[in-house]
């Protein structure tokens, strides 16, 4: 059994290493966007595990939330009143088949990072 332990250290080592060098001249940091879709369950709740995950490592964040009918979420509530500094939040309501407008947008985010207000 020890020497299993050993191979496996000495395997992640090399695995960190190559890893190390290979972020060692990586200084651009890039955004990412993720689009959660398709039939069934699990979509808000993927998506809102990875904003969770963000804010808890303090990185900027956005969630754009398309629903349909005009009715609050307690996602949203969360998320504007404890973490509005880290991320905003946008809703986008349907009105009419194929048509959508915004319903809010988080304004503290906004102005903290000089951002205009959308209406």
């Amino acid at each position: 059994m020890g020497s299993e332990k050993l191979q496996h250290a000495k395997k992640k080592q090399k695995i960190k290493s190559a890893r190390d060098k290979m972020m060692k001249n990586k200084n651009i940091e890039k955004g990412l966007i993720i689009v959660n879709t398709g039939k069934g369950k699990g979509k808000s709740s993927a998506a809102f595990g990875m904003i969770l995950r963000c804010i808890s490592h303090d990185m900027k964040c956005a969630v754009v939330q398309f629903i349909k009918g005009s009715w609050d979420t307690g996602e949203r509530r969360i998320i504007e009143q404890n973490f509005s500094g880290l991320c905003s939040f946008t809703q986008w309501v349907r009105v009419l088949p194929g048509k959508l407008k915004i319903k809010k947008e988080t304004s503290l985010w906004q102005k903290k990072h000089g951002q205009r207000q959308k209406s």
